[in-house]
């Protein structure tokens, strides 16, 4: 049995651009070596209409650090519900009524596609990758 979620995604879903190609880790180097970021705004994105849920009430859209077995721990802030296929690193953001836009980085890829025809990402909103992104 195969769970049905891709109309709960439409249902339940807000307005989101995946930038094209456009990576947080994009950019070259200048003659002294020092990195220098290639932004995604101007590049081609996608729109369309999914939900992100942020990972805690208390702390929306904050970094929070999530214990695994083992005593590894993840960093994301928001889950991203998917039926795209987007690689590590892309840049999506969430459109605010106003316009202006929310962006985050694809820090890790669930595929639950063989039981809920869906994908999960775990998004980070990080400081350190801010004026990448």
């Amino acid at each position: 049995m195969k769970f049905k979620l891709r109309k709960l995604i439409r249902k339940f879903g807000q307005p989101i651009r995946i930038y094209d190609g456009s990576r947080v880790t994009d950019g070259t180097t200048n003659a002294m070596g020092e990195f220098i970021p290639t932004k995604s705004d101007g590049k081609p994105y996608v729109e369309d209409t999914e939900p992100i849920i942020p990972t805690s009430g208390a702390n929306i859209f904050a970094d929070n650090l999530n214990a695994l077995a083992g005593g590894l721990v993840e960093n994301y802030s928001a889950v991203w519900y998917s039926k795209h296929d987007v690689e590590e690193g892309t840049v999506v953001s969430v459109v605010r009524a106003d316009g202006t836009e929310k962006k985050f980085e694809v820090s890790k890829k669930s595929d639950y596609g063989p039981i809920a025809d869906i994908k999960f990402y775990y998004l980070q909103e990080s400081d350190q990758h801010a004026a990448n992104i």
